[in-house]
């Protein structure tokens, strides 16, 4: 009879502690599993607020049609752009204008003249943009023909 107990209590015992090794390793491959899951989704999320955060800056209806017409087209003063872009306000060009020089992608020369001169040129930003409006306009030249 007493072998029969000892027996049963070091089997209890061994399964216990295989038992409890084999817990802690499954645990350890859950966490493991979860924080690249959670890595995967915090790069995910952060993507999206990259894209959003784009879109914001340049989501003005004009803004990317005068980023095009200043860095590709060489049109530098207002007036310029004003007949080349669509059928812009002044006010909304203004604004657009202003828009863009706050988000640092264009600068604004005044050369205090009358009648009042302005120019409009790319900052460092704005022409590391070019490379991507280029590729929009591939990309529309190809499909939206």
């Amino acid at each position: 009879m007493y072998d029969i107990f000892t027996s049963t209590v070091l089997f209890y015992s061994t399964y216990q502690k295989n038992y409890t090794l084999i817990l802690g390793y499954l645990l350890r491959i859950i966490q493991k599993r979860s924080e690249a899951s959670m890595k995967k989704t915090e790069q995910s999320i952060q993507r999206c607020v990259t894209i959003s955060t784009v879109q914001k800056i340049l989501g003005g209806k004009w803004k990317i049609e005068i980023l095009y017409y200043i860095g590709m087209q060489d049109i530098h003063r207002f007036g310029e752009l004003r007949r080349h872009v669509g059928d812009i306000t002044e006010s909304s060009l203004t604004k657009q204008l202003r828009e863009l020089e706050t988000d640092g992608f264009i600068n604004r020369y005044d050369f205090k003249e009358v009648p009042p001169h302005v120019e409009y040129t790319l900052t460092p930003l704005g022409e590391s943009f070019m490379s991507v409006l280029e590729v929009i306009k591939q990309w529309g030249d190809l499909n939206l023909k």
